[in-house]
């Protein structure tokens, strides 16, 4: 007997959300990416992660010590 998956879900970054307001006042509805900014004015969950940074002068200091 076999089973059928359940239905898949949108990610999180492709639900809709509020892009703006037209000239009438009513609200513009989008999905699709967005910007951290906008995530984190809306209080929305936001992971936010940020490259290590990648100096070139901290690699020769490194060097210069072994």
């Amino acid at each position: 007997m076999t089973t059928v998956p359940d239905l898949l879900v949108a990610p999180d970054y492709n639900i809709s959300f509020e892009l703006g307001k037209n000239p009438d006042g009513e609200l513009i509805w989008t999905t699709g990416p967005r910007f951290r900014r906008i995530v984190m004015e809306k209080g929305q969950y936001c992971f936010c992660w940020q490259r290590p940074p990648h100096s070139q002068l901290l690699n020769k200091a490194r060097r210069a010590l072994q």
